[in-house]
């Protein structure tokens, strides 16, 4: 479970660090998933083998 909890407060820097601005291109989102798959396997690397390969968004509900 500290795992999921490592992974979700990761994830969620990593949003929080963004204005909506940044978001609302396709350009923006890549680059958000982009920065999401970096931060998630320097978590890993630190405690598995493995990687993330590609974050996906099913839903991305940004306000102003």
């Amino acid at each position: 479970k500290a795992h999921i909890s490592q992974t979700k407060e990761t994830v969620s820097t990593v949003l929080q660090s963004k204005t909506y601005e940044q978001l609302i291109t396709n350009e923006g989102k890549d680059r958000l998933k982009g920065e999401i798959v970096t931060s998630l396997n320097a978590l890993i690397h630190k405690s598995f083998e493995g990687k993330v390969k590609r974050a996906y968004f099913s839903h991305l509900i940004m306000g102003t």
